[in-house]
């Protein structure tokens, strides 16, 4: 069902297209390609990632365990982000948030401001 979903938006992005001679079919490939690899890399029951857990005894599929360890490091570079928001709100009039506003103010707003700064660096 994955190829064909990517058959199809191939295919519509080409029937769209205004100039059909100025498609990059080689970036369009490695695009795929990068597509496939991650693929078999995170998904847990390709023939790879089953392979390399019988072998290693490994609980979880080698990418998989390689994104997770990223998404680690990504939520406790934002719970950085989280305390200086924490810090800034404390010490307000009210001394409290709006309920209604506290996902906004603490997780959207402060996350903008540290990657410009992290960016920027």
């Amino acid at each position: 069902m994955g190829i064909v979903g990517i058959a199809a938006f191939i295919g519509i992005a080409y029937l769209l297209s205004s100039d059909r001679k100025k498609i990059n079919w080689k970036l369009v490939g490695w695009g795929i390609s990068i597509q496939v690899a991650f693929a078999i890399l995170i998904l847990p029951d390709s023939f790879l990632n089953s392979w390399i857990k019988d072998i290693f005894s490994f609980e979880m599929a080698p990418g998989a365990a390689l994104f997770s360890e990223l998404n680690d490091g990504v939520k406790k570079l934002l719970s950085f982000s989280n305390s200086g928001a924490d810090f800034l709100t404390r010490f307000t009039r009210l001394g409290f948030v709006h309920p209604g506003c506290d996902n906004f103010i603490h997780k959207v707003l402060p996350t903008i401001p540290f990657f410009a700064g992290i960016i920027r660096c």
